[in-house]
């Protein structure tokens, strides 16, 4: 097994825990704060924005985007574990997520937001 799967079926294992563990109080109102302060000052203009989120788990950066940001999102996201696919789809049939391994991701998409929120961690040292 590659050090990438090796990290899928580790996450894949987890996935539960982890969510489970941000959903605290203090978690959230912390996240609150964050991105709220991150957003402060900033007056988007666009009507329409088209957004990726790679490695995007339970497509965090969405809800963040929607709550900060006043633009009808055209949402993309993509994640190596497929239980969370299957867990954002079922909460959000509409979502368009697939299954995408980061380190092979080709696009001649343009993308006015490319938002990463816990992702880049959990890629192994890649050359």
């Amino acid at each position: 097994m590659n050090k990438i799967e090796k990290q899928r079926e580790h996450f894949d294992g987890i996935a539960d825990r982890y969510y489970k563990a941000r959903q605290g109080k203090n978690h959230l109102h912390f996240k609150h704060l964050l991105w709220k302060y991150f957003f402060r000052g900033i007056d988007w203009k666009k009507k329409r924005t088209l957004v990726l989120e790679p490695m995007c788990g339970y497509s965090e950066g969405l809800k963040i985007l929607r709550k900060n940001l006043n633009t009808e999102i055209i949402y993309e996201g993509f994640d190596y574990s497929q239980p969370l696919i299957d867990e954002v789809k079922k909460n959000n049939p509409k979502i368009k997520i697939y299954k995408q391994d980061v380190t092979k991701f080709k696009t001649n998409n343009k993308y006015d937001i490319i938002i990463i929120i816990g992702g880049l961690h959990h890629v192994y040292s890649h050359t």
